[in-house]
């Protein structure tokens, strides 16, 4: 261990100092810093569907249930509970604004539980079910999202959904 660090330190400090990025005359997009990749099309056509249902099921929905199933456990639980109507009212105004994602994910993880959350109307009628894991936010995205929201309304909805 002690060679390896010495031989990292004797190397200079030229392999560490990185170069400037070459410039264009292309405009930056919000997502350059981040080295994403477009989805194909037809993907982000899938996307593109899916956010517009669940934008269109948090408009009309007066409830939500969120059903936690831990699946990484010796004993696997599962509970279910309907969130206060503050808490709806908020879930519901953060949903209505989730866009598609256009780019591929940037990290695999395996999720130790599974939240499903359902949106229901006014007789308790499920409008539309996805999983918590289906949004996520511009700067970490896994194999598991399909919509993204801002990074305070991620954070929002992990708090929401304890």
């Amino acid at each position: 261990m002690n060679r390896l660090l010495l031989s990292i330190l004797c190397m200079g400090f030229s392999m560490c100092t990185a170069s400037p990025m070459p410039t264009t005359n292309k405009p930056h997009s919000e997502t350059a810093h981040l080295r994403l990749k477009e989805l194909p099309r037809k993907d982000a056509q899938v996307n593109k569907a899916y956010a517009d249902s669940i934008r269109a099921a948090a408009q009309a929905c007066t409830g939500i249930r969120v059903e936690v199933h831990r699946i990484r456990t010796r004993t696997p639980e599962k509970r279910e509970y309907t969130l206060s109507p503050e808490e709806t009212a908020e879930l519901r105004r953060i949903l209505s604004t989730v866009q598609p994602l256009k780019y591929t994910e940037r990290a695999y993880i395996t999720p130790a539980y599974k939240k499903t959350i359902s949106l229901l109307d006014d007789k308790g009628k499920v409008l539309c079910k996805f999983y918590e894991w289906d949004i996520g936010k511009l700067s970490f995205i896994n194999q598991h999202n399909s919509l993204i929201v801002s990074d305070e309304d991620y954070k929002r909805i992990k708090e929401i959904l304890k």
